[in-house]
């Protein structure tokens, strides 16, 4: 999955018609984006919900909430970037806790320029996100195999007096010549010493 570009799915959410057709052409610099643009959180779950989106921009208020807890909300839940845009006059503590929770804060009001700029820099940090995410899994599998591997070499030692250089060779081998994972040549030593 490393490398392989995926077209981002990007939801505008926006209480007024006029706020969401705003949103829409500011993000025509974003032509290959699926954009979905909804009134409010109800809206969103009548719609299939808000996870598998990569971008949630938030043009407050919406039809059934404020906006400002929906995204503290979604930071907790979901891996999607959120852009949410206030008023130059709404007080920070309205805010506060989203931007402390990652959601990226644009006052208005702002050029095309830098909504564009930071809506890509939000999509650009999902990606790193679900990147380093993937790598994790991979390490954690890693640590998993070793972790199955030295029990067998640990039976094969106990049950045919091996040493661990013997055990290690003999599951190595085995993975080859069977064409096996070690993890599968481990298993299937534990589960004829240990049963």
């Amino acid at each position: 999955m490393l490398g392989v570009y995926i077209m981002p799915r990007i939801l505008l959410l926006s209480g007024a018609d006029t706020g969401l057709q705003k949103l829409r052409v500011l993000l025509t610099e974003l032509p290959e984006a699926e954009i979905c643009a909804l009134h409010g959180r109800e809206d969103a779950e009548k719609e299939g919900g808000l996870s598998g989106y990569d971008l949630i921009v938030i043009y407050p208020p919406l039809s059934d909430c404020e906006g400002f807890e929906l995204a503290e909300s979604l930071l907790k839940k979901e891996t999607a970037g959120v852009l949410v845009v206030v008023k130059k006059e709404t007080p920070v503590q309205e805010y506060s806790k989203a931007e402390a929770g990652g959601a990226v804060i644009l006052e208005k009001p702002f050029t095309k320029e830098l909504f564009v700029a930071l809506s890509k820099a939000c999509l650009a940090a999902r990606r790193r996100m679900e990147l380093l995410g993937e790598r994790a899994e991979q390490l954690e599998n890693r640590v998993e195999e070793t972790k199955l591997v030295g029990r067998a070499k640990c039976v094969l030692i106990q049950y045919l007096n091996m040493t661990e250089v013997q055990a290690h060779r003999y599951i190595e081998k085995q993975a080859m010549d069977m064409r096996m994972s070690r993890t599968a040549v481990a298993m299937g030593i534990l589960r004829a010493y240990e049963s």
